[in-house]
């Protein structure tokens, strides 16, 4: 299981990859953005992306 410290290992490249294909990008502006892109990371550093 993934532990907090594989999430802050997270790289700039890894967040990039992550949010490819996702309906945010940067700048994040709004709290639903935010989520989104951090559910994106989960999902990536986890395994269960389904892009």
């Amino acid at each position: 299981m993934t532990n907090i410290d594989d999430l802050r290992s997270l790289t700039e490249d890894d967040v990039t990859d992550a949010l490819k294909g996702a309906y945010v990008g940067f700048p994040i502006t709004s709290p639903a953005e935010l989520l989104e892109a951090f559910q994106r990371l989960l999902d990536t550093k986890l395994g269960e992306d389904d892009s």
